[in-house]
C-alpha cells in the first residue's frame, strides 16, 4: 500500500496565512478585504515549497460573491517574472486544482477574492503527486464535472474520440491537462497542440479560401546565407516549400559561404522548386551586403525576411496574404513569433500588441515574421552595412519613418519559429556583441534624422532601449491638482513629498477640497505660499473635484495626484512631462507600487478583469514583466487616475473627465479612450514611479460593488467592443489575470475559419 501510494503521491505541504497587503483582521477567525488585491502570504510548515505537479486544496469561505476568481502569486527567486494562476471558485468551501510550480519558487501568496469584503480561510495544503497520480487525478476530476453535467457526456465522448483518432492516446492525454488546470497552467507545448497546430480540415479549410481570395500577391522571401548548418538549411527550405500559399519566391543569397555542403543543398532546392533562385557572391560581405544581393532579385510587391537557420510555420505566407488581401494600403506587417530547439520543440512564445511606437523604440518587437512593401524598402536604401547585427531594426526604423501607423498591421498568430542553437540570438541576447550597439546607432540616426530631440541609451535588461525627450530650455508650467479625500495627514505627506521630491521647478500645487471648511495641513501649506486651496464648498466626486481644480490652474501642463500619492525619485514629473509634451501623446500614467514594492498597476489594459484592468499587478518592482514590459515606455489603452499627466489643451479638448456618469470607477480609463479617439496616444513610462497607499476615498468609491457595476454598465454602453478588444494587449494572453499569461482559448479567430480580424 506505502509503495502505491508513493507511486501516486509525493510531500504534502500544509500552509498558514499571514496578511500581506488590503488584509485586516476582522475576529472570530474571519479576515477583512479594504481593497481590490487583499493578499495573503503563505507560510509552509517546514519552510520549504512543494515543485512540480501539485494538487492544491484550500479551505475558503467567502461572505457574498468573489468579485473575481481567486489567484495564486508565485514569486520567483531567479530574477524572472513572477507566475500569477488564476484558480476555480469555490466549490462546496474549497478551492481544489491541479497547478505546476516552479523550482525557482521563493515565495507563494494568496488573493481569495477581488472585492472588499469578508473571507474565512481553513485548512491550506498542497500535495506533490507523479505523472501517474496526474493522469490519474485529472480522469476523476473530469468524471465528477460530468456525473454533476451529464448533459455534457455525449460531447465530451465524442470530442474524445476525435481527439483519439487524431493524434492517439498523447492528444488525449493533452486535452485533459489543459483542461484540468488552473487557467494558465496549461504550458505552451500543450496549447500549440489545441490551438496552434493545423489538422487537415484546417489545410483543406486554407486551401478553398486561398482560391477564393481575390488576388494573390508575390511574396519574395530575402534569405541570406553563410555556411548554415545543413540540417537547419534544410528546415528553413522545406518550411517554405511546404507552404499553403503557393505564391511566393524565395531569394537566397549565399555570402561566399566556405562550407561545401552549402552550394550543393542550394543547388538541390533551387533545380527541384523553380520558385527557389539562389545568387552566389564571390566575397563574403556580412549579412547586410548579403541581404541586398538577395533583394535584388526579388519580384514580389512584398518581401518576407526570413534567417537560414529558422522555420515558418505552413499557414504563414497564406495569412499575410489574406492580411494584404483585405487591407491592400498595407506597407509593413509583423506577427507573433517563438522558439524552436534542435528537437522541433517550441517554447517562450512572444504574443505582441498591435502597433505600439514607443514599445517600437524601446525593443525590435517588430523582428520577426516581418514583411515589407517592396518598393518602399528599395525607397529607404534597403540594408546598411554599418548596422550589421541589428540591420532589420535599422530597415524597420527607416521604413516606420517612411509610411504612415494606420498602414502598419499585425497578425496575432505565431508565423516564425526562431530556432535556438548555441551561438544565436534566441539562446543568448548578448551572443552576437555588435547588436546592441548597431541598434543603438540605428535608433539614434533614426531620431536625428526626422530632427527629434531625443537621447538614446541601453535600458536595464540586453536588447531594450531608453529614449529621452528633451524638456524645452524653457518647461512650460505645470499645475498639480491633488484633490483631498482621505486621511489629513496622508495628505500633509502627499503635498510635502511632491515638494521635497519633484526636480520640476516651474511647479504649482492646488489642493481641491469638497469640506466645508480648509484642513489644518491645507491651510498651513497655502498660509507658507508653496499650496493654493479650493473648496468647492459640497461633497463631490473625484472627476468633479479634479475638473474643479483646473478652471483654477494656471499650468499649460495638468499633473493630477490622488492624496495618497508619494513620488519616489526627483526626476518622475520631468519624465512625465517630457512626454506629454509630444504633439501626438495624450496621457501619460507612472509606475505605481505599494507599500511593500510590488506593482499596483503598470498601465491599464480594457476587458481585463473587467471593463479594465492594471498590468502586471503584484509583481515585483525588480521583476521585468512581459518581455520586459514592467520596465519599458510603451503604449496602453489607458493609464490611472491617482497620477495622470496631460497637456491642458488635450484636456480641454476632450472636455475633462465625466462627472455626471462616472463617479466612481472608470473615469480615468474613460478619459483615457476619449483621448484616444480624439487622434492622440496614451503612453505608460516606467521610469516615473510614485507610491500609492491607496487609503482615499475615491479609490474605495471605485472598489463599490454597485458603484462599479453602474459604472461597468455605463462603460460599456459607451465604448461597445472597445472595452473587450485592447490593440495593445495581444489576444492571446488572457483576460482573467493581471500579471499576462497565455489565453485558455485565445481570442485570435482563424481566418480561414470566419471573417478576418482587424488587427489595426
Amino acid at each position: 500500500m506505502n509503495v502505491a501510494r508513493r507511486a501516486l503521491h509525493r510531500r504534502r505541504f500544509s500552509f498558514s496565512a499571514r496578511p500581506s497587503w488590503e488584509v485586516v483582521a476582522a475576529g472570530g477567525g474571519a479576515w477583512e478585504s479594504v481593497g481590490s488585491a487583499p493578499t495573503v502570504e503563505l507560510i509552509p510548515g517546514c519552510r520549504l515549497l512543494p515543485t512540480g505537479w501539485v494538487w492544491l486544496d484550500f479551505e475558503v469561505e467567502i461572505e457574498g460573491t468573489s468579485g473575481s476568481p481567486p489567484v495564486l502569486y508565485v514569486d520567483r527567486d531567479d530574477r524572472s517574472e513572477g507566475r500569477c494562476i488564476r484558480l476555480s471558485p469555490p466549490d462546496a468551501g474549497h478551492v481544489r486544482t491541479f497547478i505546476k510550480l516552479p523550482a525557482a519558487a521563493r515565495s507563494l501568496r494568496f488573493d481569495p477574492l477581488g472585492r472588499p469584503g469578508r473571507f474565512r480561510l481553513g485548512q491550506l495544503y498542497m500535495q506533490e503527486v507523479s505523472k501517474l497520480g496526474l493522469g490519474l487525478g485529472l480522469v476523476a476530476l473530469h468524471s465528477r464535472r460530468l456525473v454533476r453535467e451529464p448533459r455534457r457526456l455525449t460531447g465530451a465522448v465524442t470530442r474524445m474520440a476525435a481527439e483519439l483518432r487524431r493524434n492517439g492516446i498523447q492528444g488525449i492525454k493533452d486535452r485533459l491537462v489543459g483542461k484540468g488546470l488552473a487557467d494558465g497552467q496549461a504550458d505552451y507545448a500543450e496549447w500549440v497542440k489545441e490551438f496552434d497546430t493545423l489538422h487537415e480540415a484546417d489545410c483543406a479549410a486554407i486551401a478553398c479560401r486561398v482560391r477564393e481570395l481575390a488576388a494573390s500577391p508575390l511574396l519574395s522571401i530575402v534569405m541570406p546565407v553563410y555556411n548554415t548548418p545543413e540540417r537547419w538549411l534544410r528546415r528553413a527550405i522545406d518550411s517554405v516549400r511546404a507552404q499553403l500559399y503557393p505564391d511566393w519566391q524565395l531569394c537566397i543569397a549565399d555570402d561566399a559561404s566556405s562550407e561545401p555542403h552549402v552550394a550543393r543543398v542550394l543547388a538541390e532546392y533551387a533545380e527541384r522548386d523553380r520558385r527557389i533562385e539562389v545568387v552566389t557572391r564571390t566575397t563574403n560581405g556580412h549579412i547586410s551586403e548579403a541581404s541586398n544581393s538577395a533583394l535584388e532579385g526579388a519580384k514580389g510587391d512584398f518581401v518576407v525576411l526570413m534567417d537560414s537557420d529558422d522555420e515558418i510555420p505552413a499557414h504563414a505566407l497564406y495569412l499575410v496574404a489574406e492580411e494584404l488581401v483585405a487591407h491592400p494600403e498595407t506597407d509593413l506587417i509583423y506577427s507573433d513569433e517563438d522558439k524552436i530547439d534542435e528537437h522541433g520543440r517550441r517554447s517562450t512564445p512572444y504574443f505582441k500588441p498591435d502597433w505600439n511606437p514607443d514599445l517600437f523604440y524601446s525593443q525590435n518587437y517588430f523582428s520577426h515574421l516581418g514583411v515589407y512593401r517592396r518598393t518602399l524598402v528599395r525607397q529607404v536604401g534597403g540594408f546598411r552595412k554599418a548596422f550589421d547585427g541589428s540591420q532589420d531594426y535599422d530597415l524597420a526604423l527607416r521604413c516606420v519613418a517612411a509610411t504612415r501607423p494606420e498602414r502598419i498591421w499585425h497578425i496575432p498568430h505565431v508565423l516564425y519559429h526562431w530556432r535556438t542553437i548555441e551561438g544565436s540570438g534566441a539562446t543568448d541576447a548578448l551572443a552576437k556583441s555588435y547588436a546592441q550597439p548597431a541598434a543603438e546607432r540605428a535608433l539614434r540616426d533614426h531620431f536625428d534624422s526626422s530632427g527629434r530631440l531625443a537621447e538614446v541609451s541601453v535600458a536595464r535588461f540586453p536588447t531594450t532601449y531608453r529614449v529621452r525627450w528633451r524638456l524645452p530650455a524653457e518647461p512650460p508650467p505645470v499645475t498639480v491638482v491633488v484633490p483631498a479625500g482621505g486621511d489629513r495627514g496622508v495628505l500633509e505627506r502627499c503635498v510635502t513629498s511632491v515638494l521635497a521630491l519633484t526636480r520640476y521647478l516651474r511647479m504649482d500645487v492646488v489642493v481641491v477640497d469638497d469640506a466645508p471648511e480648509p484642513a489644518e495641513p491645507v491651510a498651513r501649506f497655502e498660509e507658507s505660499g508653496l499650496v493654493r486651496a479650493l473648496r468647492c464648498g459640497h461633497p463631490s466626486s473625484w472627476p468633479a473635484l479634479v475638473n474643479f481644480g483646473t478652471h483654477h490652474a494656471a499650468g499649460e501642463v495638468f499633473a493630477f495626484l490622488h492624496g495618497d500619492v508619494e513620488p519616489t525619485s526627483l526626476d518622475w514629473l520631468a519624465e512625465m512631462v517630457s512626454q506629454a509634451l509630444r504633439r501626438e501623446i495624450g496621457a501619460v500614467g507612472a509606475k505605481l507600487l505599494y507599500a511593500d514594492d510590488t506593482v499596483e498597476q503598470a498601465g491599464i489594459v480594457t476587458g481585463l478583469l473587467g471593463p479594465a484592468g492594471p498590468m502586471h499587478r503584484g509583481l515585483s518592482r525588480e521583476a521585468p514583466g512581459y518581455f520586459r514590459r514592467a520596465h519599458l515606455v510603451h503604449d496602453v489603452s489607458a493609464v490611472s487616475g491617482a497620477c495622470l499627466v496631460v497637456r491642458r489643451q488635450v484636456f480641454e479638448e476632450i472636455g475633462g473627465f465625466d462627472e455626471e456618469h462616472l463617479a466612481g470607477a472608470f473615469a480615468d480609463v474613460d478619459f483615457c479612450l476619449r483621448v484616444a479617439a480624439a487622434g492622440y496616444r496614451n503612453l505608460w513610462p516606467s521610469y516615473a514611479e510614485l507610491r500609492h497607499h491607496g487609503s482615499c476615498r475615491w479609490d474605495q468609491l471605485a472598489q463599490n460593488d454597485e458603484s462599479r457595476a453602474a459604472a461597468a454598465a455605463y462603460m460599456a454602453r459607451r465604448w461597445g467592443a472597445r472595452v473587450q478588444d485592447d490593440p495593445y494587449y495581444s489576444p492571446n494572453l488572457s483576460l482573467r489575470s493581471g500579471i499576462p499569461e497565455i489565453a485558455w482559448p485565445p481570442r485570435a479567430r482563424r481566418p480561414w475559419r470566419g471573417a478576418v480580424r482587424s488587427h489595426g
